[in-house]
């Protein structure tokens, strides 16, 4: 544990020490003073790290701070008015952004049921991560949210989901269903299933199939048209 005021220049030397897979550290900032800020990417590649106690000081986190590759635990002091934490999971203070789970491995089911975006990054790198059950509560998923889960191989999207973030689902290289649950096709951006696995199919309701495959140009799916397939 360390003390004194902390600058975004402390917080880079220590991440830096934290890259060694070969050390298993628990990180406790919990007595640390005038840190408001974790930077982007702060602890990214950080693969030594498998807890960290944010402080009630900390204000602003910046996205992909937490993309380790490890599995990695947060927690969050209850006095902090922004942020809190879940299981191992970090969330804006009244839970209904999905900010960071580095730990998802297996089969995730405890979501909170009050989340309605899955924010940019929050998956990203859990290589370990089989499925996950999304509530219908969830709207939007952002940017990168599951880049990078190889052994994810399947994933249902609830009817709530209206948006799906730049390049989420990029590089799941083993991804190859995923069933869509609503009617009216959400708004895809950039990339959003590239790098999937070549045999990917998309799934959508029997009633919906023209509809997913002719919002192209307006809602992002032009370059899956030729994988949407109507649910037996």
């Amino acid at each position: 544990m360390a003390t004194g005021e902390w600058s975004s220049d402390n917080l880079s030397t220590l991440a830096e020490k934290l890259k060694d897979e070969n050390k298993k550290v628990n990180l406790d900032l919990s007595g640390v003073e005038g840190l408001e800020t974790i930077g982007v990417a702060a602890f990214n590649c950080c693969s030594s790290l498998t807890s960290i106690n944010i402080p009630a000081s900390v204000k602003t986190i910046g996205d992909g701070a937490f993309v380790s590759g490890s599995s990695l635990n947060i927690s969050v002091n209850e006095n902090n008015t922004t942020y809190s934490s879940e299981d191992g999971m970090l969330l804006n203070k009244e839970k209904t952004i999905l900010i960071a789970y580095p730990s998802a491995k297996g089969t995730v089911t405890n979501v909170p049921a009050s989340v309605t975006s899955i924010g940019d990054y929050a998956f990203s790198n859990c290589s370990s991560l089989k499925s996950i059950t999304i509530p219908a509560s969830v709207t939007s998923i952002g940017d990168y949210a599951f880049s990078n889960c190889s052994s994810l191989k399947s994933i249902s999207l609830p009817s709530s989901v209206t948006s799906i973030g730049k390049r989420a689902f990029v590089d799941c290289s083993n991804l190859a269903t995923v069933t869509m649950e609503a009617t009216e096709p959400p708004t895809l951006y950039d990339a959003v299933f590239n790098k999937t696995s070549a045999d990917l199919q998309i799934l959508v309701p029997n009633d919906s199939e023209e509809a997913y495959k002719n919002a192209t140009t307006d809602k992002g799916w032009d370059s899956y048209k030729d994988k949407i397939k109507a649910k037996e």
